[in-house]
């Protein structure tokens, strides 16, 4: 079925098409990804879109820099009746109700009919454009006839005065164009403002221009205009890009990098602006996240950074500022610390944060984050990132700090004189963020919480750490492992040897994944809800207790208990494995002891079968005297239950065998009896009988008194 409404291209390239409205709308724009692209220069990446309910269609500015126009008056929103003349830039086009008769095309409200002047839609394209019409919004939303035609008439006379910037400030400027939409929250805000902006107005008709630029620092609700003059703070360590201010993103020498990964983008906007003409801006949907960088900034020997930032958040986000600390050598990961969030509200909000710098980092990056559970976005303008202060102590064992980063903590990081072994330490929750950590002193350890939103613990270990394999305790005893590895019902994971030895221990079982990353080792542990990670350094008690196990093991050898002493090295590894040449020791002892007595018990069972093959009574006795002698030396290791199984198959061969020998000895004996008997020697009769039953009681003993 043909859809009831239309739009028709009355110029650009597109002159003569019709594009149908239904099902989700249509969004119109320079960028791919619009229902329709327009190539044209004076048209946004984004520029409007038109969308379907059951009253009709309605018609909304997605921010565009050149305006959209509706019978000549540019608007934000306006709902479309048939045969409105609609102006895209320079692009024309005729809203169709196609129930209704088509209306003759028209031009509308271009350059030549004494409209506001256009720019091109480049990466120099100047955003102010794109805010100068917001006294018509006021107008729109205010109240009445008089108040717009007020607005109408200072914006006309405004643009003569605004309309071209100077050729220095055309060459700074980046791309306003924004892909933005106006949210419920920025609706309201300028509802609010629309009273006095229409009197304000009505006042600007006799003052010209002059009234005009007086109004613009007015308009802050919706980022309109230049609140206030871009404040330069000294000593600030993002340099020019602090205010986003004649800033490109995502360039090979750009001051700002959006995250290559995140599933939406910052960019520079005048929309976004909290002073001077720009400041950055994300628009997200459900479930998106943006994140943008700045460049690498020398830390020097800064012990404590404070940074202030203005975020504001429209809809279902959440925004974020943080410092991203780095070692240009490598040895250690990127370490994201981030500030508390800022929640939706009512204009820019201050984020006031300060971290301390931890050691082994000499590099750190300004972070812009914002993430949202339903359609939502965020601001940031105007950035001061200051070197300065005293950090807070640090907790401390022997010759190793833990520093945790951020106020309240969501990272820390392990060093040890001159050197990190733990770096990016966090915690997180299902939905991706960063949790908070809380850090205590223990025994020899340091205790790391998080929350019972938890889901997730990650870390990198560095440099010595990696130099040994990593070996982990847990359900199924010890294990060594590569590089890469996984494991389920992990107890304890032991990192690094002799001074530089670690281990991290979990309270319940957990499962943990590990990889290699650069050129330390990348652990994640999976944990549920509230978890507690004991970061052990201190191993005094653990390596004396292996040294007795020790002792005790080669005892147990000399007095030939070989499968204690086995049992005695086996406790050590699977109990206290933090000594390296302990651990070497007890793994080449056991490897020795067993690897004699699978011998010894694989020679037996080849003297079993032979005694078998020549049914030897007495080999039969011997094998079985070697098979208990093995159970006895071997007790409490693997190898027992070996030794015992060859007891029970000696047993039952050579009872088979005693038995077959008596059943023919007795009938011997009989036959010797009556042989006897019939030569009337009863004397000697009687004494081979009594022979007879000697032995058959002999054999039942043996049976368990049975014949």
């Amino acid at each position: 079925m043909q859809a009831r409404y239309a739009l028709r291209f009355d110029s650009g390239e597109r002159k003569g098409e019709q594009v149908s409205i239904s099902g989700a709308g249509v969004t119109i724009g320079r960028k791919p990804g619009n229902s329709v692209q327009l190539l044209d220069g004076s048209v946004s990446g984004r520029h409007a879109e038109f969308s379907l309910d059951s009253n009709g269609v309605v018609l909304r500015d997605l921010g565009s820099t050149n305006g959209t126009k509706v019978g000549g008056e540019r608007v934000s929103e306006r709902r479309l009746e048939h045969g409105d003349a609609v102006l895209l830039g320079n692009v024309r086009l005729t809203f169709l109700d196609t129930q209704r008769p088509a209306p003759e095309a028209a031009a509308v409200g271009g350059p030549e009919q004494g409209g506001l002047e256009l720019e091109l839609e480049g990466e120099g394209a100047d955003p102010v454009q794109a805010t100068r019409p917001s006294a018509f919004e006021a107008a729109r939303a205010g109240e009445g006839a008089a108040a717009s035609a007020a607005a109408r008439e200072s914006a006309s006379a405004a643009s003569s005065s605004v309309s071209s910037p100077s050729s220095s400030q055309a060459s700074n400027q980046t791309s306003g164009d924004a892909v933005r939409t106006i949210s419920a929250d920025k609706v309201a805000r300028s509802k609010r403002l629309s009273v006095a902006s229409g009197l304000f107005l009505l006042a600007a008709i006799g003052a010209g221009a002059g009234g005009w630029w007086w109004l613009r620092g007015r308009e802050t609700a919706s980022g309109a205009g230049v609140a206030r003059a871009v404040e330069v703070t000294p000593g600030n360590l993002l340099g020019a890009s602090f205010s986003f201010e004649a800033v490109e993103l995502d360039g090979e020498d750009s001051p700002w990098a959006n995250d290559a990964a995140a599933a939406a983008v910052f960019t520079v906007d005048g929309g976004s602006r909290r002073s001077g003409d720009f400041g950055v801006g994300a628009v997200l949907s459900a479930g998106q996240s943006a994140l943008l960088r700045s460049k690498p900034i020398a830390v020097g020997s800064t012990r404590k950074l404070a940074l202030t930032a203005f975020a504001r958040v429209d809809g279902a986000a959440r925004a974020r500022v943080g410092l991203e600390f780095e070692a240009s050598s490598g040895a250690s990961a990127r370490t994201l610390v981030w500030s508390p969030a800022a929640a939706a509200g009512e204009g820019f909000e201050t984020l006031e944060w300060s971290c301390d710098a931890p050691p082994g980092f000499d590099l750190v990056r300004v972070v812009l984050g914002a993430r949202a559970t339903g359609e939502g976005a965020a601001d940031f303008d105007d950035l001061v990132l200051l070197a300065g202060g005293d950090p807070a102590p640090a907790l401390a064992q022997d010759s190793l700090q833990l520093v945790a980063l951020g106020a309240p903590a969501t990272a820390a990081v392990l060093f040890k004189i001159d050197r990190t072994l733990v770096s990016d330490l966090h915690a997180r929750g299902a939905d991706g963020e960063r949790l908070e950590l809380s850090a205590a002193p223990a025994d020899g350890a340091f205790l790391l919480s998080v929350g019972a939103a938890a889901t997730s613990i990650s870390l990198r270990a560095d440099g010595a750490l990696t130099a040994t394999a990593p070996v982990t305790l847990g359900e199924g005893g010890y294990r060594s492992h590569g590089a890469s590895f996984e494991r389920e019902g992990l107890s304890r994971l032991v990192l690094g040897a002799g001074k530089d030895l670690i281990a991290l221990g979990f309270d319940t079982p957990v499962r943990v994944q590990a990889r290699a990353e650069g050129s330390g080792l990348r652990l994640e542990f999976n944990v549920s809800g509230a978890a507690r990670l004991k970061l052990q350094v201190g191993f005094r008690a653990e390596r004396e207790s292996a040294l007795g196990l020790a002792r005790e093991a080669r005892e147990a050898e000399r007095a030939g208990r070989l499968g204690e002493s086995i049992a005695l090295w086996t406790r050590l590894r699977d109990e206290t494995p933090f000594d390296t040449e302990l651990l070497a020791e007890g793994e080449a002892t056991r490897a020795r002891l067993v690897e004699g007595g699978v011998a010894e018990a694989r020679n037996l069972r080849a003297e079993i079968e032979r005694a078998r093959f020549f049914r030897l009574v007495e080999l039969f006795r011997q094998c079985r005297e070697r098979a208990e002698s093995l159970g006895r030396r071997f007790a409490g290791s693997e190898l027992a239950g070996a030794a015992a199984e060859l007891v029970r198959e000696v047993r039952t061969d050579l009872d088979l065998l005693e038995a077959d020998l008596n059943k023919a000895e007795r009938a011997r004996l009989e036959s010797i009896e009556r042989a006897l008997s019939a030569a009337q020697n009863d004397r000697l009769a009687q004494r081979v009988r009594t022979y007879r039953q000697e032995l058959a009681g002999a054999r039942g003993a043996a049976n368990g008194g049975g014949q």
